[in-house]
């Protein structure tokens, strides 16, 4: 290997370790807890709303999902997760071509009834195996073309009905039950498991402690929660919430609990001074 082609292939290394340095700075407030936003989406959110300032100077708009896979591949592989792969389709159109599109309304038409599995199969038995991506730069390409796609279809008149999805949902919406409240939504998805307290006041959910009221030691409780939202968990008993909070070690050894009554085995015939 000649020496323009060692420093070339230093310099793309460099360049991808910047990349994944970049990427762990915006996962280490939720690798580590220490973010301050209600759920880690929404720290996401949060950090979505600016550009990226990235190593070649470029600023750049992503999702917050892009984020949520960043995390995802760190938790498996560490931070050789985090390190840009070469893409395998470079100099290949990621634009679907019209034929693709005229097929995917061909069958819409054709058959307005047939679900997405079957659309899917269908596509990808004809045009998608040619499907050219490199007019497609990134994830938030693909969605817009996505989105656009299916604002279309939401607007489009289907022939058996004879409106558009948009129309039919708007007609029957006294039909359509809302929920009451954010936070009875949230409470409709929330986790629910049974664990039994120890003697320590602590339980286990997914392998990390929690503290619960002490006043549940030995008893088996009803713990509901988010899985990204652990701040807000609590036991749900007689009606009533009772919030737990994640385990501090140090604080939780030196908490002072009551001590059980000595027992005297004297009383029952044994030896005084056991």
């Amino acid at each position: 290997m000649n020496d323009i082609s060692k420093k070339s292939k230093n310099k793309n290394h460099n360049e991808a370790m910047e990349i994944a340095h970049l990427r762990f700075a915006v996962i280490a407030p939720v690798i580590q807890g220490v973010f301050t936003e209600p759920t880690k989406t929404a720290y996401y959110k949060k950090v979505a709303e600016k550009p990226l300032k990235m190593p070649d100077g470029r600023s750049v708009f992503l999702n917050y999902n892009t984020f949520e896979k960043w995390e995802a591949s760190y938790k498996r592989k560490g931070m050789d997760g985090l390190i840009p792969k070469a893409r395998c389709d470079i100099g290949m159109s990621r634009v679907l071509p019209n034929e693709a599109i005229d097929e995917i309304y061909r069958l819409i038409q054709q058959f307005p009834r047939i679900n997405a599995t079957l659309i899917y199969t269908k596509q990808k038995n004809t045009w998608l195996n040619g499907f050219d991506l490199s007019q497609v730069n990134s994830l938030e390409d693909l969605n817009r073309l996505l989105a656009d796609y299916v604002r279309m279809r939401n607007n489009s008149v289907n022939r058996n009905t004879g409106e558009t999805p948009m129309e039919r949902y708007s007609r029957h919406i006294d039909r359509i039950r809302f929920p009451q409240s954010r936070a009875w939504l949230d409470e409709c998805f929330m986790s629910r498991i049974i664990r039994k307290v120890n003697n320590d006041a602590t339980v286990s959910i997914d392998s990390v402690m929690y503290d619960v009221p002490m006043q549940f030691i030995r008893s088996k409780v009803e713990i509901r929660y988010l899985p990204d939202d652990m701040k807000n968990a609590y036991i749900l008993h007689q009606g009533k919430r009772y919030p737990i909070r994640r385990t501090n070690k140090l604080e939780n050894s030196r908490t002072k609990r009551e001590k059980l009554p000595s027992i005297d085995y004297s009383l029952n015939g044994g030896f005084k001074d056991v």
